[in-house]
């Protein structure tokens, strides 16, 4: 069972493309996806490697701080820079998404090099199989910091890393028991790292591992943490409920059990491979057709219009007002609120928020250099709502005026 591909790809199917996949893009932008057709689009969106190249411009360099403050702050600037600038939007887009699944957080890691080894693992990785991801992830120093797993030895096991693991990374609650968690840590004793605050690497201390058997998920044998990971990746309940989480962020947030039924049944069959997976998706006819049902997180708010608008005339001290707005908006890049991570959908919305949305909006346009003065309203239209036409009554408007209007209405708000 698979989704029904699309038999069309509209100007309308470019935006929604674009802004689920890549933030958002120009009027010029969103005409060269219809010209070149889905497939050319998919290619393209998929196919730059996803290494660690940055932007030969982003002008943020944790490194040139001695502080650890200033560094965290100039870690988030420089992923911001790229999620704005980068010619791998998708690359930037599903570290975001991986970053809200195998969650960590500024607030407890606290040091700029483990973090950037961090997301230049969801970069690496992102996009290849769900496994490798999975292992590559949970042996990054910031992980086993934020999880408590460098306490994890084998006279004292440390249980956090492993419950995570089954329940937030890969199985989810009702598919293991306690038992489950007490021996997958036994598992995983002895895993930690060297260098956290220059040079993070995984390393694996002997001396501290549990070599005896365990029995984690009805396997049996003096199992390891990279085969417990393994068992966890491919288990049976692994495919929906990653399928769910994918359909949630990219999709929609009121699951239609049928279609994450075939998403999970394509990750199943593919072995976890998750290009297979987001190929599919992204040819779907179902996912054409849920325009208006993903209520945009913060940064897909803030991000998505920057790069809709073009956003190429940002300076560095402009960084300030995204990063304060973010804070506003509950969504700072690298600090969800909890091992959770961040809940989205609806809960993005608040009186509160909503007027933070509302300040910054008429912030960007008193910054005039961030937008076309010249664009007219078809061209606007084209950018921000992915038709010549919009249901608000803008003809008349000049373009701070009818860009403000744009951000503010709830029609902009939805994806």
């Amino acid at each position: 069972m698979a989704l029904e591909p699309t038999k069309t790809f509209t100007l309308a199917h470019a935006h929604l493309f674009a802004r689920r996949t890549m933030f958002g893009a120009t009027k010029e932008q969103l005409e060269q996806l219809v010209e070149q057709g889905l497939e050319a689009s998919l290619e393209k969106l998929f196919g730059y490697g996803y290494g660690l190249d940055l932007h030969p411009d982003n002008p943020f360099k944790p490194t040139a701080s001695m502080k650890d403050g200033e560094q965290i702050q100039l870690t988030q600037g420089r992923w911001l820079f790229e999620m704005i600038h980068s010619k791998q939007p998708f690359r930037e887009k599903l570290a975001l998404f991986w970053s809200n699944h195998f969650v960590v957080s500024v607030d407890k890691v606290r040091k700029a090099a483990p973090l950037l080894h961090y997301l230049e693992t969801l970069y690496t990785h992102g996009l290849g199989s769900f496994r490798d991801l999975t292992l590559a992830v949970s042996q990054t120093p910031a992980m086993l910091r934020y999880l408590d797993n460098d306490r994890n030895r084998k006279a004292h096991p440390n249980e956090n890393f492993a419950r995570e693991l089954l329940e937030l990374f890969t199985l989810g609650i009702g598919n293991y028991d306690e038992a489950d968690v007490a021996e997958a840590a036994r598992a995983f004793t002895g895993w930690t790292y060297k260098n956290f605050d220059s040079n993070p690497t995984f390393f694996f201390d002997k001396g501290q591992h549990d070599t005896g058997s365990k029995t984690v998920l009805g396997q049996t044998g003096p199992l390891t943490g990279k085969a417990v990971i393994t068992r966890c990746a491919e288990h049976e309940a692994t495919p929906y409920f990653v399928a769910q989480k994918i359909w949630r962020t990219f999709v929609a947030s009121e699951i239609d059990k049928p279609s994450v039924l075939a998403i999970a049944q394509t990750f199943q069959e593919s072995q976890g491979e998750l290009q297979v997976v987001f190929r599919e998706l992204f040819s779907s006819q179902v996912f054409y057709e849920s325009a208006g049902r993903l209520v945009k997180s913060p940064l897909d708010y803030v991000v998505g219009t920057l790069r809709s608008l073009g956003g190429s005339s940002l300076e560095k001290t402009d960084y300030d007002l995204l990063r304060a707005t973010l804070l506003s908006l509950g969504q700072v890049p690298l600090a969800p609120p909890n091992v959770a991570g961040w809940s989205g959908g609806r809960s993005w919305i608040s009186d509160s928020t909503l007027l933070a949305r509302i300040n910054w909006a008429r912030k960007l346009v008193r910054i005039d250099r961030l937008y076309p003065q010249q664009a007219n309203t078809v061209d606007l239209n084209l950018a921000l709502f992915g038709s010549s036409q919009s249901t608000l009554d803008l003809e008349t408007l000049a373009p701070d005026e009818h860009v403000l209007l744009s951000l503010v209405s709830p029609e902009y708000m939805v994806s």
